[in-house]
C-alpha cells in the first residue's frame, strides 16, 4: 500500500465521520440505499493507490454507460430444484482454487468451511460465479454459475433520479479536499449490483439455502447476493479472507445507518478475536451487522490433519529445502525499486544454506508485482511449488517472514511463532503497529537491517500466540449453530 493510497483512504473515513445525513438519504428510487456502491467505487479505483483508474471512471466519464440483464442458465435451474433444501451454500470464484491436490483443485477459503459444516450436520453446497477456463476435478463438487449477459440498455444518467444527497456529498468532498465521484461510476457500480441481485435472486428461490457463505463481499457480484439474501430471508456470512485493519474500507466504516445495509452480508466471521473485537467496534452504533469469531479455515484443517496436499509437490518441496534455513518473501511486493534492489543483495550475499521461498499471492494473476529477480537466483530462490502447496505447509519450515503487505506474517505469528521483516514502512504504520512496537516485527530499508533481523530470529524460540488467528473448530461450529438459531 502506497502512502497515497492510505491518505485516501483515511480522507473517506473522515469524510464518512462528518455525513451521517448525507449517507442515511443516499437513496436510489426504491429508497435502497447507494452508500456501498460508493464505497466500492472508491476501493476499486483506488486499489494499489494509483489514479489512473479514478480518472478513466470519473474525470473522463460522460453520462452514459451499458447496464447489463444477465441471464440464468434453465438447464441448471431445473438440475438445481432436485438438490435437498436447506443447503448451507458458499459461493466462490474460480480463481479462489489456488491448492494443487491428489483429487483435484482446492478451495483454501471455503472448502475446509463446508468439512465443519459437514460435522455439525448441516449439506454443504458450492458454487462459483462464472467457470473455469479449461475442464478442472476440483476437491469437492462445485457447481458452475455462467456469468452470460442476455443484454444491454444503454442507460442516460441525466434521466435518472438523482440521489437527494449527491449534490451535498459532492460539496463535502470539495470541502474535505477528497476526490468525488462521477455520478456516471456510482450509477455503473450500483446497476452492476443489481444485476447480480437479480440473478442471484432466482438462484437462491430456487435453492433455498439456510445460510450463504463468501469472501470478499464489497466487490458488486457479492453486495448482490447480500441484497437477495436479505431479500429472501437468508442467513448472508462474510468470511475473512485477509487483513481487515484501519483502513481497510471493507471493514472500517466511518458511518453507518442505524440499520445498516442491506447489500453487505448481516454476519462477518472472523479469523480469530482481535479481528472481531475491531468489527465489533466498528458495528457498535447499528442493530443489523454482527461478528463472530470463526478461526482460519486452512488453520483448523491443518491441525485437524484434514488439509489436502500433492503428494508429489510436498516431496519436491521437502527435496528443496532439506539442510536450509528457509526465509519466506510473501508477494506482491509492491514497493519502489529501492527497497527490492535492497532485497536482492540480501539474497545475492546471504549464506549457501539459506533459502528464499518467494510465494505469490493466490489471487495475483499479473506478473506486475513480481520482483525481476525472481528467476536470477536459481541455487537460492524457490518460487514455483511454495507457491502451489499450502502456505501452512509453507510456514511451518519457515525461520521468518519478508514482506511489504500480506496477512502472513499475522499468520506466522499467530500460529506459528515465526516472526517477520517489514520492508515498507506503510505497512509497519497501518497493519503491524502494535507488532512493531512490541518488537516481534522489525523494519528494514536496507540489506544488512534485513540480514540481521533474519540472523537475530534465527536464534530466538518460536512462541505461537493466537492472538490474530485461531485454529479452534469449535469457534466455527459454534458460529455456524448461532447464525442458524438466530
Amino acid at each position: 500500500m502506497s502512502q497515497f493510497n492510505k491518505e485516501i483512504k483515511e480522507s473517506f473515513l473522515n469524510l464518512e465521520r462528518n455525513a451521517s445525513d448525507i449517507i442515511d438519504s443516499f437513496n436510489d428510487d426504491s429508497g435502497l440505499n447507494m452508500w456501498p456502491a460508493v464505497r466500492q467505487c472508491y476501493m476499486y479505483d483506488f486499489k494499489i493507490g494509483q489514479t489512473s483508474r479514478y480518472i478513466e471512471n470519473n474525470l473522463t466519464n460522460n453520462s452514459f454507460f451499458h447496464k447489463e440483464k444477465l441471464a440464468t442458465s434453465p438447464p441448471l435451474l431445473r438440475g438445481l430444484t432436485r438438490i435437498k433444501k436447506g443447503a448451507c451454500l458458499l459461493i466462490g470464484l474460480p480463481k479462489l482454487y489456488t491448492l494443487q491436490t491428489q483429487n483435484g483443485k482446492y478451495d483454501p477459503y471455503l472448502d475446509p468451511i463446508a468439512d465443519i459444516a459437514s460435522e455439525i450436520g448441516l449439506s454443504p453446497l458450492k458454487i462459483i460465479h462464472g467457470t473455469f477456463p479449461e475442464k478442472t476435478d476440483t476437491y469437492n463438487p462445485t457447481i458452475e454459475i455462467p456469468h452470460q449477459v442476455s443484454e444491454q440498455e444503454l442507460i442516460n444518467v441525466n434521466q435518472l433520479q438523482q440521489p437527494e444527497s449527491y449534490q451535498d456529498y459532492a460539496n463535502l468532498c470539495l470541502q474535505h479536499k477528497h476526490p468525488a465521484l462521477h455520478l456516471t461510476n456510482i450509477w455503473k457500480t450500483h446497476y452492476t449490483i443489481q444485476s447480480h441481485y437479480e440473478l442471484y435472486l432466482k438462484y437462491l428461490e430456487t435453492i433455498e439455502p439456510c445460510m450463504v457463505i463468501l469472501i470478499c463481499y464489497y466487490c458488486p457480484l457479492n453486495l448482490g447476493i447480500a441484497l437477495a439474501c436479505d431479500k429472501l430471508n437468508i442467513p448472508c456470512i462474510d468470511y475473512q479472507h485477509g487483513i481487515q485493519s484501519h483502513p481497510h474500507l471493507g471493514y472500517n466504516f466511518g458511518y453507518m445507518p442505524p440499520s445498516g445495509y442491506k447489500t453487505i452480508p448481516k454476519w462477518f466471521f472472523t479469523w480469530g478475536e482481535s479481528y472481531q473485537k475491531n468489527l465489533e467496534n466498528e458495528f457498535a452504533a447499528q442493530t443489523y451487522h454482527q461478528s463472530l469469531i470463526g478461526g482460519k479455515p486452512t488453520h483448523i484443517a491443518w491441525h485437524k490433519g484434514t488439509l489436502p496436499e500433492d503428494d508429489n509437490l510436498v516431496a519436491r518441496f521437502n527435496e528443496k529445502i532439506q539442510g536450509k534455513e528457509v526465509i519466506c518473501v510473501c508477494l506482491p511486493l509492491l514497493g519502489d525499486k529501492k527497497i527490492l534492489k535492497e532485497l536482492e543483495k540480501a539474497i545475492s550475499e546471504s549464506p549457501k544454506n539459506w533459502i528464499w521461498l518467494m510465494r505469490k499471492h493466490p489471487l495475483l494473476t499479473t506478473e506486475e508485482y513480481i520482483p525481476w529477480f525472481i528467476d536470477d537466483y536459481p541455487e537460492k530462490i524457490e518460487h514455483d511449488i511454495c507457491s502451489r502447496i499450502s502456505i501452512e505447509l509453507v510456514l511451518t519450515h519457515s525461520k521468518h517472514i519478508v514482506t511489504e503487505l500480506s496477512t502472513c506474517p499475522q499468520e506466522a505469528l499467530s500460529s506459528f511463532g515465526v516472526k517477520c521483516t517489514l520492508i515498507s514502512q506503510i505497512a509497519s504504520e497501518i497493519y503491524y503497529k502494535e507488532e512493531v512496537q512490541q518488537g516481534v516485527f522489525r523494519i528494514a530499508k536496507t540489506k544488512d537491517e534485513i540480514l540481521n533481523n533474519i540472523n537475530v530470529s534465527l536464534r530466538e524460540k518460536r512462541i505461537p500466540t493466537e492472538t490474530h488467528t485461531t485454529s479452534n473448530p469449535e469457534y466455527l461450529k459454534k458460529a455456524l449453530k448461532k447464525v442458524l438459531s438466530y
